[in-house]
């Protein structure tokens, strides 16, 4: 396994963080450039959210309702659990 060891200098550290400052000022010297992303993404959000419970509902609509007839088989009785919920959850819609 390979390793790598960085050894910086107290001179090469203060370098590094005054880049690292400078860049952090030009950026907050103008915030603006990064304000209109968070709303757009929001807004997108929400469009999408939009259409797709729009899109749901329209396949609720369309769904013809039709009797379920559930069939099961179990020892243990965790079909039926299952087949009882999926009736409850059949009614409900």
């Amino acid at each position: 396994m390979l390793t790598h060891h960085f050894v910086l200098s107290r001179a090469q550290l203060q370098e590094f963080l005054n880049r690292e400052n400078q860049l952090s000022i030009l950026v907050n010297s103008n915030p603006s450039t990064t304000r209109p992303i968070a709303p757009s993404l929001s807004e997108d959000v929400e469009n999408r959210q939009q259409a797709i419970v729009s899109s749901y509902q329209k396949l609720l609509k369309a769904i013809d309702a039709k009797p379920l007839l559930i069939l099961y088989a179990s020892d243990g009785g965790r079909a039926q659990d299952c087949a009882r919920r999926l009736a409850a959850e059949g009614t409900r819609k």
